[in-house]
């Protein structure tokens, strides 16, 4: 069986503007689906590469003992802060953050797009408390 998948798009569209599957044999289901599944995966990965590329634009990368404001889950008090103020401690495969606070370190590790950088620096990496683990 001859399988030929011809898939044209604009290179500036997400969206495929054709897509043509020839096969020669038409009986066999299971090759059919093969292709498909291969083109779908194909354009999920152009498309993460396009989104990956957007983010890191959109977001400016932090440095090391940067501050940071993390921002507050729904499950607080009225009168809890809406944030609180943290400093990245270590950066892990470049792209999670671990972050620290005057309390200690925050046990979850952060991406990029769950903090917002301050301008100036607040607090130094020497005021990051010693206790190991802190849940916000």
């Amino acid at each position: 069986m001859y399988i030929f998948l011809n898939l044209a798009y604009r290179s500036n569209d997400v969206n495929y503007t054709a897509l043509h599957i020839f096969l020669l044999s038409s009986t066999n289901y299971f090759c059919k689906r093969q292709v498909f599944r291969e083109a779908a995966r194909e354009g999920l990965e152009e498309q993460a590469k396009k989104m990956k590329a957007t983010s890191s634009k959109k977001f400016q990368k932090p440095t090391l003992g940067q501050n940071v404001r993390i921002k507050i889950t729904d499950d607080r008090a009225k009168m809890d802060p809406r944030s609180i103020t943290a400093i990245i401690t270590d950066i892990k495969d470049e792209e999670f953050y671990e972050l620290g606070t005057k309390l200690g370190k925050l046990k979850a590790l952060y991406t990029r797009n769950q903090f917002t950088l301050y301008k100036d620096n607040f607090l130094g990496i020497k005021e990051v408390g010693t206790e190991e683990k802190v849940y916000v």
